[in-house]
């Protein structure tokens, strides 16, 4: 099972049938293979993701700068370093519950999941090759990060998530969209130290009964 990462993007487009059809691949969970396609694997030399990751397991420095080349292959698996590389992301993603409803205008906001990472590959290529504006919001616990990305900029903040309430008004202006996530999270862990501390508190008492 992957970590997930939560995404909050606001995106426009000048033309309102580009985003009429990503609501389309949005609600089909299709939205990166829509506007970034897979290639054939099974003719497509593609690198790895990753190269310096294999390159820490070989010993022998000729093969290591090798492996640090990076020249596209054919092989079994491929699809994840391509997805990686192209989409920021292991697997498509959109909808994830009740399906979008578009109201025919030229901006949409959207909350989707995705597997790791945002897709901040994709997006980049949705600005430069489609004509997207995409703001978005980001949030992955489990790496404990937190972040904004804008098209034409790039990121525009990234910080460890917060973690206690003081921490949480630093993001209240900068993270409209992802503030009530993590309030919830923090929410979640203060009721998760209270319960502990009531469990050692009865644990004492019971050890002192004894």
């Amino acid at each position: 099972m992957p970590n997930w990462c939560e995404n909050y993007i606001e995106i426009s487009h000048d033309d309102p049938k580009m985003i009429e059809k990503f609501v389309e691949a949005f609600n089909k969970k299709e939205v990166a293979n829509t506007f970034r396609p897979q290639p054939d694997f099974t003719t497509t030399p593609v690198p790895e993701a990753y190269p310096e990751i294999s390159a820490s397991f070989e010993k022998d420095p000729v093969k290591k700068a090798e492996i640090l080349r990076n020249e596209g292959t054919i092989r079994k698996g491929s699809w994840w370093d391509w997805n990686v590389i192209n989409w920021g992301t292991k697997w498509d993603f959109g909808c994830d519950g009740q399906e979008v409803e578009w109201d025919g205008s030229n901006n949409l906001t959207v909350f989707f999941l995705t597997a790791w990472c945002p897709p901040t590959e994709l997006f980049e290529y949705m600005t430069s090759e489609h004509g997207f504006h995409i703001c978005g919001e980001f949030l992955e616990p489990g790496m404990d990060f937190l972040g904004r990305w804008e098209s034409d900029i790039g990121y525009i903040d990234s910080r460890s998530v917060p973690h206690n309430r003081d921490e949480l008004s630093e993001i209240e202006s900068d993270y409209p969209m992802m503030y009530s996530s993590v309030e919830l999270q923090i929410e979640w862990s203060e009721e998760q130290e209270e319960e502990e501390r009531e469990f050692e508190r009865k644990q004492k008492e019971t050890d002192k009964a004894v």
